[in-house]
């Protein structure tokens, strides 16, 4: 058994932290920078050892007990250990190193929107347990864990926990926009559910994709009405029409652009609008297909794949003057950014927008402008 004493340097985007054992790359969960830890080894690969925590030899000042019961076996949350604080500044910085690393580009100031750290989430699936109660997987395992309380979720989740529910489906979807929650028991019932966002009323299938954090949401629509500029609008990737629905209230022409055919229904009967427009085509389809006006703002949430090469040279062929990126990818954000630098495009605004707390993951938003 391999045992070495490690000096943790950053967090990576795995949530592990990341030390050197003769030079060679150690990763190890739990950790936090600046911590001295001995190891032991658990797997080696030719380039880089997976170890565990043995024993800490210099504990980081940032270094807190986890709030939750669970956080040492669930596969949820990974930065629990962390100060909140500390955690945004990890954040942060891994979104700034994946945009220098893929985008090859210096990154500008990253501005953090930051949230509640606990009692966020109003969306989470659950696995069935051996006795039919809800679990989550366990950490690197397929073993479901029961759960009778999630600190992340908010209280209408934490109510469906406590209801001490059976479930006959292996894997549901819990939405509880507030007290009450909603999941989808069985395959013939009615899963349509409303949320309230900013006073307006969303209607959405609960298997539908849909944000989990309702107040970081709310902060990134107000971003997103701040920077739009013009007066034709297309939202890409639009989802059941969030973005795309409060747009309206500023624009001639919104449209719509949505693949997933049950989401692009609801983004219709969401948006009452005469300035709406909706296409239910993949998004590199209908920018081939458009023959409208050109947009002055494109607002994209695009899927972890990031920008796909097509709608990349769409905007940049026709110079749109303002893209708005939503990105839930580290690495494909940085590649974007670089791609659209390239093309003459100002980062004017950047933002670290913290939608999942106790996790390694972000979201980022960038505001572009051509400068051609």
């Amino acid at each position: 058994m391999q045992i070495h004493e490690v000096e943790i340097e950053k967090i990576i985007s795995n949530s592990c932290g990341l030390g050197r054992v003769n030079g060679k790359a150690v990763f190890v969960p739990y950790a936090i920078p600046g911590e001295k830890v001995t190891v032991t080894v658990t797997d080696e690969k030719n380039s880089y050892l997976c170890g565990n925590i043995k024993d800490i030899l210099l504990v980081s000042p940032f270094r807190v007990v986890p709030a939750c019961k669970y956080y040492y076996d669930c596969g949820g949350c990974t930065l629990g250990h962390i100060d909140y604080k500390m955690q945004l500044d990890i954040r942060k910085n891994l979104i700034k190193e994946a945009i220098e690393r893929n985008g090859k580009i210096v990154s500008p100031e990253i501005e953090v929107v930051g949230g509640s750290p606990y009692s966020y989430r109003c969306r989470a699936q659950f696995h069935k347990s051996q006795d039919s109660t809800p679990g989550f997987k366990k950490r690197n395992s397929e073993e479901i864990i029961k759960i009778d309380f999630c600190n992340i979720c908010n209280a209408g989740i934490n109510n469906f926990l406590q209801s001490s529910p059976l479930l006959e489906k292996e894997r549901v979807t819990v939405f509880a926009p507030d007290n009450n929650f909603s999941y989808d028991r069985n395959l013939t019932q009615n899963n349509v559910i409303e949320v309230k966002i900013k006073e307006r009323i969303i209607k959405t299938d609960i298997n539908c994709f849909f944000q989990s954090n309702i107040q970081m949401l709310e902060k990134t629509i107000d971003l997103i009405m701040k920077f739009a500029k013009g007066k034709v609008f297309f939202d890409l990737y639009s989802g059941v029409g969030v973005f795309a629905l409060f747009l309206t209230e500023q624009a001639e022409l919104v449209v719509s652009v949505e693949s997933d055919k049950i989401a692009a229904a609801f983004a219709k009967e969401n948006i009452k609008s005469s300035k709406a427009k909706f296409s239910s085509e993949k998004a590199e389809k209908f920018v081939l297909d458009w023959k409208g006006a050109i947009p002055d703002t494109v607002v994209l949430d695009p899927p972890r794949t990031g920008i796909s090469i097509p709608v990349r040279k769409y905007l940049t062929d026709k110079k749109i003057k303002n893209i708005i990126y939503l990105s839930c990818d580290y690495a494909t954000f940085g590649r974007d950014l670089g791609f659209f630098t390239e093309k003459k495009y100002l980062i004017k605004k950047l933002f670290f927008l913290d939608f999942y707390p106790q996790t390694a993951h972000a979201e980022s938003l960038a505001v572009l402008e051509f400068m051609g």
